[in-house]
């Protein structure tokens, strides 16, 4: 990402990312990409972007100065 205002990843989003072996750069090119949708819960956002074969899911929030705060990530084979 190209700001000076780098996002922010929770504990437990690091944890989820390293169960699912996601690198920042996988989570933030499908937090920037995906599909944005609202989340079930908690006020916060979901972005989704599928590639070839899976899904990456990021979800996320947003600080008053636009920073993204990562709150988890999770990746699943296409339906």
């Amino acid at each position: 990402m190209k700001t000076d205002k780098s996002p922010i990843f929770t504990n437990h989003a690091l944890e989820k990312m390293k169960a699912w072996g996601l690198s920042e750069t996988a989570v933030l090119d499908a937090l920037l990409k995906g599909t944005e949708e609202p989340a079930g819960f908690g006020g916060h956002w979901n972005s989704v972007r599928n590639y070839n074969g899976y899904e990456i899911g990021v979800n996320y929030d947003r600080k008053p100065d636009g920073r993204f705060v990562i709150v988890s990530v999770w990746m699943r084979g296409r339906r």
